[in-house]
């Protein structure tokens, strides 16, 4: 059967020439790598054909693609920008080697981290876009890093500085620039990385405009060779590239791009590219596939080569299906254009069942914890996927290599000493398929979906409507709903869209919090409801009598999207409720506060407090986590009173894993989970 590679062990003796300071030369053990036949000839034509072809929208995706340029600051913290800064040192368990296998020093990256200019974060905040095919990297440095040679899943392509490939005429968000001006600190759709400085161009907003409002193609054929009208070269042309176009013939179809000279003219022949976004047929959807068959794997981008998560990207985008760049998102992506499918739990038979019964080919994307495949349908009865991997795990640590891009079942080396729980098939968790209309249409057409519910439950509590995934406040201003980006629980509190802000589910108390839910807001959207700025709040601010037979006491709230309105009623409720239970008022006579502008204590992003949409009840019957210096869960408030809160629209800081019970917060897209109708 066909080999996608061919290994050559090379033992290189140096003689005379080496000196005890310099690293080992690592021989590659060959008995570690096997390599593995493919069960198929490597060509499309084996594979089925659509007999329904489909065209999504494309407004979607583009406005995910282009998002960038409407950013004016970063979106991520410094501390989740510049992870990669950290990451790679030299240790007393691990050594870094550059290409040549010789270690690197710790002085080497500590260059490399003094010359990505962290003070300069945010500083620039400008729209560029790529001039020619270029590398994403996690550090600004050309040298590529490796670990370990003699490891059969590490050295050569696992450059840990390689993060991804863009394509030319890639809109991106520059941050700064490196301390010597090398590098630019950039984020696209979906990551943050390093770019040659030289492959950018600034953009102005009439130039931006001009790319926004153009027709697009798409190209079908990897490394097709692009010109200008004088059949000079200029680039190649990547899958998962669009580019402008103005007009076409039966030949060729031409436009402009940005390139380092400036706007050029290119052609592109017709029969390797086509409309933007691509039809799902037979002959695009194989075109694709067929040109990147067999090329080899590239970790990050290496070479300008593909790994897993780069190559469905990149597929997907031909046909106007935004994903994200690694393999775990890309595989938790749900809601809208996106019907996400659990296999986990299942045995092997069943994960093949639901596959053959629910997968769509080449419009499914199979995943498994570290790799993403794309389901190309059923070959002589067997499921099929096409995807990039390096290898498969074998006894003793060993691998069995596929090492590039082919057409395999999902039990590929279960007969050449694949572990059988490292099989493919043994591995996949989930499948994402992918459906017709964009993710508006589907907004409006499929009110099951997570999204819609979220976009609903969004414009009753707050009185905004969300169209095309904008949210449109009463003055015609927009902010988008949501930004397309996974966020951890660090980036959630910084940096989360209006859509992050909005929970179809709230923890129960039968067991200790294990989310933070509520804690997610978004400044820009609270500042629009409730004030732009202190004294914007401050005018808002109306007083709502405390406990009126009781406390007696006037408190500041904000009167803006029924806040205070809502806080009067628990207010008049709580007063009911300690006339029947005198043991109340211990919690409720001595409130901590209400409005006061100040950042959340040890962080650096607004309070609630800031807002005038959050009430402190007595702290000397609270438990806060910070103060426990604990993480173990504590809570003496009655429930009775909780229950009071959030019927008005509140949520309770009682249910935080970072608990803080004294905390209640009017966030009536959240207080939906009780019953609250606003």
């Amino acid at each position: 059967m066909k080999k996608i590679i061919s290994f050559i062990a090379v033992l290189l003796l140096f003689t005379g020439c080496a000196t005890k300071s310099e690293p080992e030369v690592v021989v590659l053990d060959s008995a570690t790598h096997k390599l593995l036949d493919l069960e198929f000839r490597q060509d499309v034509s084996i594979l089925p054909n659509i007999a329904t072809p489909t065209t999504l929208k494309k407004d979607e995706f583009l406005e995910r693609y282009f998002r960038v340029w409407s950013f004016t600051k970063p979106t991520t913290s410094k501390k989740d920008a510049f992870w990669g800064l950290n990451s790679y040192r030299n240790t007393g368990s691990k050594t870094y080697y550059s290409p040549a296998r010789r270690a690197y020093s710790n002085k080497h990256f500590d260059e490399i981290k003094a010359n990505a200019n962290e003070n300069a974060f945010g500083s620039l905040s400008l729209p560029a876009i790529t001039v020619k095919n270029t590398f994403l990297r996690n550090a600004p440095s050309h040298e590529p890093i490796f670990y370990s040679f003699s490891n059969p899943n590490e050295g050569y392509p696992f450059d840990y500085l390689a993060n991804s490939t863009l394509g030319i005429n890639y809109p991106v968000y520059v941050s700064h620039l490196s301390r010597d001006g090398d590098f630019a600190f950039v984020q696209n759709d979906a990551v943050w990385g390093w770019v040659d400085a030289r492959d950018l161009k600034f953009m102005s907003q009439n130039e931006i405009n001009m790319v926004k409002n153009s027709n697009f193609i798409a190209i079908l054929v990897d490394r097709t060779p692009i010109k200008n009208l004088k059949n000079e070269f200029l680039f190649y042309g990547r899958v998962g590239t669009i580019l402008m176009v103005d007009r076409s013939d039966a030949n060729f179809y031409y436009g402009r791009v940005f390139t380092s000279k400036g706007l050029e003219n290119y052609k592109i022949p017709t029969n390797s590219a086509t409309n933007f976004p691509a039809t799902f047929n037979s002959e695009n959807t194989k075109k694709v596939i067929n040109s990147i068959l067999g090329e080899p794997y590239g970790w990050g981008g290496f070479s300008y080569y593909r790994d897993c998560s780069l190559f469905t990207k990149d597929y997907m985008a031909t046909f106007g299906v935004w994903l994200p760049r690694n393999s775990k998102a890309q595989g938790s992506m749900r809601g809208g254009v996106y019907k996400n499918i659990s296999l986990s739990g299942l045995t092997n038979e069943q994960k093949l069942d639901i596959i053959k019964s629910d997968g769509v080919p080449y419009k499914t994307v199979l995943y498994m914890p570290g790799h993403t495949m794309l389901y190309t349908g059923i070959v002589n009865g067997k499921v099929t996927v096409t995807h990039n991997a390096w290898g498969l795990r074998t006894a003793n640590e060993g691998r069995a290599l596929i090492a590039g891009t082919a057409i395999t079942t999902l039990e590929i080396g279960k007969n050449a000493g694949v572990l059988p729980d490292r099989l493919l098939l043994s591995r996949i968790v989930s499948m994402v398929v992918v459906g017709s209309g964009n993710l508006s249409a589907n907004l409006d057409a499929n009110l099951s979906n997570e999204a819609t519910l979220k976009a609903q439950i969004l414009e009753k509590a707050y009185g905004v409507k969300v169209v095309n995934n904008d949210v449109i406040f009463s003055d015609g201003t927009k902010l988008a709903f949501d930004d397309g980006f996974k966020k951890d629980e660090h980036s959630l509190l910084n940096n989360a869209d209006i859509e992050d802000m909005v929970s179809l589910n709230y923890p129960n108390l039968e067991n200790p919090p294990v989310y933070d839910i509520g804690r997610a807001r978004n400044h820009e959207f609270l500042a629009k409801i409730y004030g732009i700025s202190k004294h914007e709040i401050e005018k808002n601010l109306v007083e709502v009598i405390w406990l009126k037979d009781f406390v007696k006491k006037p408190l500041a709230f904000n009167s803006k999207n029924s806040a205070a309105a809502s806080l009067k009623k628990v207010s008049d409720e709580l007063n009911e409720l300690v006339k029947k239970d005198r043991t109340l008022l211990a919690f409720l006579d001595n409130p901590a506060g209400t409005y006061v502008y100040r950042k959340v204590a040890g962080e650096n992003y607004l309070s609630a407090h800031s807002y005038g949409i959050a009430i402190d009840i007595n702290y000397n019957k609270s438990h806060y986590w910070r103060h426990e210096r604990s993480m173990e869960y504590k809570n003496s408030i009655p429930l009775e009173i909780v229950a009071v809160f959030e019927k008005n629209g509140f949520i309770w800081g009682g249910r935080w894993r970072h608990y803080d019970t004294m905390h209640f917060e009017y966030r009536p897209e959240i207080a939906h989970n009780f019953g609250y109708n606003s």
